[in-house]
């Protein structure tokens, strides 16, 4: 293959161009901005109920999940039918056994066109019995039916077509059918808007009669069975509630409601099933207005989707899959919330399906319901104590449910406290007086009940004996006695509680650091098993087993971990142990004593959605943004095919069984780890905001939208090229991937190289010397004081000042920190002086600057690195790279794309004979270099760039020595150096004759 040659002019044109392409891609970053501003200024609904829309078919749901709700009640729809309706909920009526649907009698031939497909269905499929659906219309004796054939649900709206096309007795009955069910948001009541269209030559005249009934006795109150008794067509009734029917049609008879259509002609029908108590007045059957009530339904599930939506930020990326799973959560959330006067609080906010509000389940949505609505989230912290005091765990809606204890519950409430201040800047809650105790008294106890009742005197740790189900439901034994998580959030929770205490004074502060202090000793000596890189159970015989659950991945939030124990969790984070192709399991794989597909909650199938999304906002707080965008992609997935976010999907199968609720109020931690994990916004009690993105290619142009802190109203854009902020309509930015922003309580915004106070370093003749060498120390802080030390002492605010130039001579260490007024300082930095003899002077160091790069690859690289290497030349793009003045190439100014990726760098060291020196390299990230094929620097972790950071000690042959570099990228700056301790005319560098054909 020929050598190109390329001029210099169409080199320089190429770097023109990659210098206009950047430039192009900042400034779309900054106009995207601009465009946020101008939203603002005329801002359109975040969230309604058409953007939710989804067809039947797309569901993998059964009709006991798909539900329809409008704050006050609900109503369960059932497919393959055009009427039907198959439980009803409006506390404290709860019919899951209801049964109604609309049957048409032709009154000309007194055929009966009934809507029972689901029935012929159950009865053909699970009973065996009664007629082939598939022959009904068609086979002689067999019914006749509406046929369904367009389905489609929207939240509170639930949208069916069907048809009817039949020859009776040689004249054609045909109509086309539409319908609309939906709950009312003021009253007990649902209603049914049915539109026939007559496509007959002759008139259609109908009977439309009611089908209703409970199918089994309804307990609705303790000991004794209230039956439903049917007293006409249009009325159910027991001794305490009356289901009623009505319509707008005005035409009534023994059987149902009249109905007249022309040929040709469509006309509309309402219907409406009212829930009320059996001791108030009976509404008469005449015909009803119904059309106000529809349009008031209609626009209380506008309102309230629109209400859901307007605290929260909107999200706007190319990777749709996210887009539409964020909105899911939102809307989830938006379903748990109940407004019914007759609750004991309104709103309330119900773990999912099931309508009790519980402290673990609200602990991940408490950010969300803190932005959304403080005092209502300050409410429900309350209920745990005015109802529950410390035995329940699980509140009604009618009060306190009893007999259910959870021991995570002062850690949830931990949780929802922390998020109450953090986004308020409130503290004074911790003094709310709650059933005659402030809320920080009741945490007290908290701690005095796991000291009396859990706290091991053996052991000194918290031993929760044999009851599994306090801590989680599980069909296997052994998740107990000393359970890793419960003591390590113990610890957390003890150091909540002495800060706490001391904010406010309390003495009893230096009793929880104790506590925690002692109880943390023990968590790490005792429970960590550096072997398995997890922590162990302990048991009351001695023994001592790992259980891989993914609750211990709560711990990854909390400071409690050292760094070996929270890598060693994260490592489990893989395609064999804990990661499916949609979710996590909760146990793992490789637990075959525990590992139960069946319990997909936390058993091992699959897993509860708030753990899941925590594990993904607590990763991208540890900065693992590849690995949480794994997951969270994953995950996301789920919202192609279910309406909103259940509560335990499986891992490996788009499954949620019915067992478990289809919605849950923890899907908005998937809203939470979108603004606090992906778009890496950190509110502080202090009122400071920090900002941190993680930008992932699949995501194509991002943008969050009014994310609301303290009165103040953010926008963040990002792209592969890096991101911008804006605050109140003012953009900032462009910064560089990588890059952390801070909002300080004056409305700065401010890196955090900016914010941080540079470490000093020193500037010298030589760190070795014979004689003595000049220092002169500098800061990049202008403003800021040096003070040092020569004795190898930390330098203090009394250690003395630098003003001039000094000298050293002798071998010592020399430590300087730099200090503002307001105390802040920077890290101490220590620099080497060594004095030598004459003969021990070493050479001049000489700067390697002439590189080939290659093209940016995609993917930070671990172990697998260094198998990169040799590298096929037919894969492989070269250009040269270019330096600044120390000889510094940095990439991320000339490769795209710069974050999350590798590339090479090669260049060849030619010498007129053998000889032994120094390669001395600085990199940002990791890197793997080799010299003639040898490796001979091994290192891929994260680290910020250090020039001449790695001496590596090299044997040079005669001729050419070629040297190459894998140069890791994670975010942020990316570049490296390379010097060599020799003098400039014992050697010199070429480019590589054989690839430089193709740059």
């Amino acid at each position: 293959m020929k050598v190109q040659e390329r001029s210099k002019i169409l080199l320089m044109d190429h770097r023109i161009i990659r210098f206009a392409k950047t430039q192009i891609a900042f400034l779309l970053l900054v106009c995207s901005a601009a465009l946020c501003q101008s939203v603002h200024s005329a801002p359109a609904e975040k969230l309604t109920p058409e953007m939710l829309g989804k067809p039947r078919e797309a569901m993998r749901f059964s009709d006991k999940q798909v539900r329809l709700f409008n704050g006050r009640g609900c109503a369960y729809v059932q497919q393959n039918s055009l009427t039907g309706i198959q439980a009803v909920q409006f506390p404290p009526v709860d019919l899951p056994q209801y049964r109604f649907r609309i049957d048409f009698r032709d009154n000309q031939s007194s055929t009966l066109i009934q809507d029972n497909m689901p029935d012929l269905w159950d009865d053909w499929k699970d009973k065996k019995s009664g007629y082939d659906p598939l022959g009904v219309n068609l086979r002689a004796g067999y019914p006749t039916a509406l046929l369904s054939q367009e389905e489609f649900w929207q939240p509170n709206l639930y949208r069916r077509e069907g048809t009817f096309h039949k020859q009776i007795h040689g004249r054609w009955v045909s109509f086309a059918i539409t319908t609309e069910t939906l709950v009312s948001g003021s009253d007990d009541e649902v209603y049914l808007e049915v539109r026939l269209t007559n496509r007959s030559e002759t008139p259609l005249s109908l009977t439309c009669i009611p089908v209703q009934g409970v199918r089994f006795n309804d307990s609705t109150e303790a000991g004794k069975d209230q039956f439903y008794r049917k007293l006409s067509p249009f009325v159910l009734q027991n001794s305490l509630y009356r289901i009623s029917l009505g319509s707008d049609l005005t035409k009534i008879n023994k059987d149902g409601w009249e109905w007249l259509i022309s040929p040709g002609s469509t006309d509309t029908g309402r219907f409406v099933i009212q829930v009320q108590s059996s001791k108030q007045d009976q509404r008469a059957t005449e015909a009803l207005l119904l059309v106000p009530s529809l349009q008031a339904a209609r626009e209380t599930t506008r309102r309230r989707l629109s209400r859901a939506a307007e605290k929260l930020p909107e999200l706007r990326t190319e990777y749709k899959n996210l887009d539409e799973f964020y909105r899911r959560c939102i809307l989830t959330v938006a379903e748990c919330k109940w407004e019914r006067d007759n609750f004991i609080v309104n709103p309330f906010w119900s773990a999912g399906s099931w309508i009790y509000t519980i402290p673990w389940d609200m602990s991940f949505v408490s950010d969300l319901l803190a932005m959304q609505n403080p005092k209502s989230l300050q409410e429900t912290i309350a209920l745990s104590f005015s109802e529950g005091q410390l035995d329940c765990s699980n509140i009604g809606w009618d009060g306190c449910a009893p007999g259910v204890f959870y021991i995570m519950q002062p850690f949830a409430l931990q949780t929802m406290i922390n998020a109450y201040i953090r986004h308020t800047g409130d503290a004074t809650i911790l003094q709310k007086q709650i059933a005659g105790k402030t809320l920080l008294a009741w945490m007290k106890e908290w701690a005095t009940l796991l000291d009396a009742r859990y706290r091991s005197k053996s052991s000194g740790m918290i031993d929760i004996a044999q009851d599994t189900e306090a801590l989680v439901e599980i069909r296997t034994d052994g998740y107990d006695h000393i359970v890793p998580v419960v003591n390590g959030l113990t610890v957390e929770f003890y150091k909540w509680l002495a800060r706490r205490c001391q904010e406010k004074g309390d003495g009893d502060s230096l009793h929880y650091v104790r506590s925690a202090r002692d109880l943390e000793d023990r968590f790490h000596k005792n429970l960590w098993n550096a072997k398995t890189r997890w922590f162990d159970n302990l048991y009351a015989d001695g023994g001592r087993k790992s259980v891989y659950s993914n609750l211990l991945f709560d711990l990854l939030g909390t400071d409690v971990l050292t760094g070996e124990e929270r890598l060693g969790l994260v490592s489990h984070l893989n395609d064999n142990e804990f990661l499916g192709p949609f979710s996590i399991f909760s146990i793992s794989r490789q637990d075959q004593v525990h590992w139960d597909r069946v319990d997909a909650d936390w058993g091992g199938g699959g897993a509860y959605t708030g753990t899941v999304m925590q594990l993904v906002r607590n990763l991208y707080k540890m900065e693992m943004g590849q690995q949480a965008w794994t997951i969270l992609k994953r995950f996301a997935q789920f919202a192609q095919h279910f309406p909103y976010i259940s509560q335990n999907y499986r891992a490996d199968e788009i499954f949620q069984d019915e067992a478990s609720m289809p919605l849950a109020i923890c899907a908005g931690s998937g809203v939470e780890a979108v603004i606090f994990g992906l778009f890496g916004f950190a509110p502080h009690s202090d009122g400071t905001l920090d900002i941190r993105p993680f930008y992932s290619y699949d995501l194509g142009q991002a943008e969050l939208r009014d994310f609301q802190f303290r009165e103040h109203r953010y926008d963040l854009a990002m792209n592969r090229y890096g991101f911008t902020v804006t605050r109140d309509g003012k953009p900032y930015g462009p910064y560089r991937h990588g890059q952390s922003v801070r909002v300080c309580a004056d409305g700065r915004l401010r890196t955090r190289e900016e914010r941080q106070v540079a470490a000093p370093f020193a500037q010298t003749d030589s760190f070795r010397f014979v004689r003595d060498t000049q220092v002169r120390l500098v800061c990049a802080t202008p403003e800021a004081v040096i003070r040092y030390t020569l004795d190898g002492s930390l330098p203090t605010r009394k250690s003395p000042i630098y003003r001039t130039p000094f000298s050293i001579s002798k071998t010592g260490r020399l430590k300087a920190q730099a200090f503002l007024a307001d105390g802040t300082c920077s890290e101490v930095s220590t620099i080497y002086f060594e004095k030598i003899k004459q003969e021990e002077m070493k050479k001049a160091t000489a700067i390697i600057s002439d590189f080939l790069i290659s093209q940016s690859f995609r993917g930070y690289l671990g172990p697998e690195g260094k198998g990169r290497y040799p590298f096929s030349q037919q894969t492989m793009k070269w250009k040269k790279a270019i330096a600044d003045d120390r000889g510094i190439i940095w990439l991320d100014r000339q490769l795209e794309p710069f974050a999350d990726c590798h590339a090479f760098a090669v260049t060849e060291i030619i010498t007129e004979k053998a000889v032994a020196t120094n390669l001395l390299i600085g990199t940002n990230d990791g890197a793997f270099v080799w010299l003639n094929d040898e490796l001979i620097l091994d290192n891929y972790r994260e680290r910020p760039f250090y020039y001449n950071q790695f001496t590596l000690p090299v044997s040079l042959k005669k001729g050419g020595n070629k040297l190459v570099l894998l140069v890791l990228q994670s975010g942020g700056s990316w570049g490296f150096n390379v010097n060599i301790e020799l003098n400039t005319d014992e050697f010199k560098c070429m480019l590589p004759s054989a690839l430089i054909q193709s740059w």
